[in-house]
């Protein structure tokens, strides 16, 4: 491993002295090859030698450091820190588009937040300032790009990437990257101008073994269980089994330690591997790979209570969580969470005091359970976004129930509520089409609730707009004839658009869209059961549906709801009074009824404050 650091910083000290010279240098290697210990090193190593370095370590389901649009506004804070002549060539780019720091709440691409942040100042930088970087490039390291949730901003960022070293063959800036191997990135970076190499060539069989023999070593001094068997059966473990142990882990530092905690993590009382000695010869039978350690660690706590919940709210969670914010999200003790936590030391990080999440020891464990095929009974189903996003309603509820506010004070909150205000809307999306009807009631409850405690705030009506939304465009695309074209359709809470109308759309209001889907919700649920009645078709599958104008929403110009509509399966006769109790119905809102092939019929408009029949005029002109 010391010969891939000085492969690597020897390169990123190279001067750019051809215009076909690589800035770009991927170093690939699978699981626990030791890529994020190599990019560290690089770092280390680059600022002990003076030489400018930024850097940006990816981790999937670590929240911050799994959003790839951090990227430059970090890369650019470090630049300025290392190299302080960019810093006003950052600060005019911010001031001219204040977008660039906030780009996930605007509309500001990747490629162009590096090149206002990153690229263009430190061009700037070298040619206007003229810095001194005394023939050595200023370093980027990216650790674990494969880390990143968004593969689309992966492609687009390494294609900003190589177009901008196109353009500038001499710029003294180099890239040095690690990730797994796969498609998205393979697919960008296996090209001409990055220089390819693969970390499972450097790994020998030699370092794994003087990596065992450092870690036994070290055990055996302090373990007197293990210092008994020495002493009447000699040296442990033999050689013979060290070397079946490096065989068996082949070349994976990452799969070497964890064995190492396998063997030598304390079981529980009654077990029948009570030894290091026993758990040795376990390691030995296990299925080559993680997956085996994985899948025999696991079985240690998979009797006990709320085992399931537990391990899927690890594998599914957005950001880690202490234990008792497991505990806050499962809806049971803290000490059932560590009760189950405690045997799995060999694959879990669980720390000894509730202000440290608990983390997997490696992120590949998220991707065994979250791999059906490769976890089986131990599989995070999908399904469990739906329990964890009502536990994260519920969890919303109880503090702002004891008068916690609106939970704006960080102090206040607990791990699991503030988790609940962040990450509650992604288990929602996750969960589409997920949710049983009894589940999406329950959420509707708990959201309106919740709305009750704070009237009027907007966060939460556009919460309880997007689970409507959603149970309702669950029921319609279940029970709608695909064959029927609406004139209006939802698309998703916030977007809502007329389907004949023209490309040019008229940009809508977000937060008047979430009260027009609150809107619609209430009045088509409380009068669906009088329209059906009054199509005098009860055997007949329909479908009522809420249709919006989005120059209205756009205009602000008072009730949002524009039309209700009827969508019937089959093709319907109905009379004058047939039409006349759909209007009654419907009232005061228009309604159209949607037939097959195409056949559209127009009830009559009811004015609710008199009895008599009104003509349809055009509903809420200003």
């Amino acid at each position: 491993m010391v010969q891939v650091v000085k492969k690597v910083t020897a390169w990123t000290a190279d001067n750019i002295s051809a215009a076909g010279e690589p800035h770009i240098f991927w170093m690939h290697g699978y699981i626990g090859s030791g890529k994020s210990a190599v990019s560290q090193e690089v770092c280390v190593t680059s600022v002990r030698e003076g030489r400018p370095v930024a850097s940006f370590f990816f981790f999937r389901n670590t929240g911050k450091r799994s959003e790839i649009w951090r990227l430059a506004t970090t890369l650019a804070s470090q630049m300025v820190a290392v190299i302080p002549q960019t810093e006003p060539f950052v600060r005019a780019a911010v001031k001219a588009r204040p977008a660039l720091l906030r780009p996930d709440q605007a509309d500001i691409s990747l490629q162009s937040q590096m090149q206002y942040l990153v690229y263009a100042p430190f061009k700037a930088a070298v040619q206007e300032a003229a810095i001194a970087l005394a023939g050595r490039p200023f370093l980027i390291v990216l650790d674990g790009l494969d880390q990143c949730d968004n593969k689309d901003e992966v492609k687009e960022l390494i294609e900003g990437m190589l177009a901008f070293f196109n353009d500038n063959p001499f710029i003294p800036l180099r890239v040095f990257i690690t990730s797994r191997v796969e498609e998205h990135i393979q697919s960008h970076l296996n090209v001409p101008g990055v220089r390819l190499d693969n970390l499972a060539n450097h790994c020998s069989d030699d370092d794994i073994e003087i990596f065992l023999h450092i870690l036994f070593d070290g055990v055996t001094r302090r373990n007197a269980v293990i210092q008994a068997y020495i002493s009447q059966h000699g040296k442990w473990p033999p050689p013979n089994d060290i070397h079946k142990l490096v065989q068996h882990i082949g070349g994976s530092f990452i799969f070497a330690s964890a064995v190492f905690k396998f063997i030598m993590w304390s079981t529980r009382e009654g077990s029948s591997l009570a030894t290091p000695m026993d758990r040795l010869h376990l390691a030995l039978k296990m299925n080559p790979g993680l997956d085996g350690l994985y899948e025999q660690t696991l079985e240690r706590s998979e009797h006990l209570p709320f085992f399931s919940d537990i391990i899927s709210t690890i594998a599914l969670l957005n950001a880690p969580l202490p234990t008792s914010g497991i505990a806050e999200l499962v809806g049971i003790s803290t000490n059932e969470v560590v009760n189950v936590l405690v045997n799995l030391g060999a694959i879990i990080v669980v720390p000894g005091t509730d202000d440290i999440p608990v983390t997997p020891f490696h992120t590949s464990l998220r991707d065994f359970l979250t791999t059906q095929s490769r976890s089986g009974r131990f599989f995070a189903h999908p399904q469990e976004h739906v329990r964890l996003f009502l536990r994260c309603l519920q969890c919303e509820l109880v503090y702002r129930q004891h008068g916690v506010g609106s939970l704006t004070n960080r102090s206040q909150r607990s791990p699991a509520a503030a988790y609940a205000l962040h990450y509650s809307v992604v288990h929602l999306n996750q969960a589409e089409g997920l949710f049983e009807s009894a589940e999406s009631d329950f959420a509707i409850q708990l959201c309106r609730r919740t709305l009750e405690l704070n009237p009027g705030a907007p966060e939460l009506i556009e919460q309880l707009a997007r689970v409507q939304v959603q149970a309702r465009s669950a029921e319609c695309s279940t029970d709608t004839p695909q064959h029927l074209q609406l004139p209006f359709k939802l698309r998703a809470i916030g977007e809502v658009s007329d389907s004949h109308s023209d490309s040019q759309q008229t940009p809508v209001n977000h937060r008047l869209a979430c009260f027009a889907a609150v809107d619609a919700h209430e009045h088509i649920e409380s009068c669906q059961t009088d329209i059906v009645r009054a199509m005098g078709s009860p055997n007949t599958p329909m479908v009522v549906l809420a249709g919006f104008n989005e120059g209205l929403i756009a205009e602000d110009m008072g009730m949002l709801l524009q039309e209700i509509h009827i969508v019937s399966s089959e093709s319907l006769t109905l009379e004058q009074h047939v039409l006349d109790a759909v209007g009654k119905a419907c009232s005061p809102f228009p309604s159209m009824i949607s037939m097959p092939h195409g056949k559209t019929i127009r009830p009559p408009v009811f004015n609710p404050s008199e009895n008599g029949l009104c003509k349809i005029v055009q509903s809420y002109a200003k």
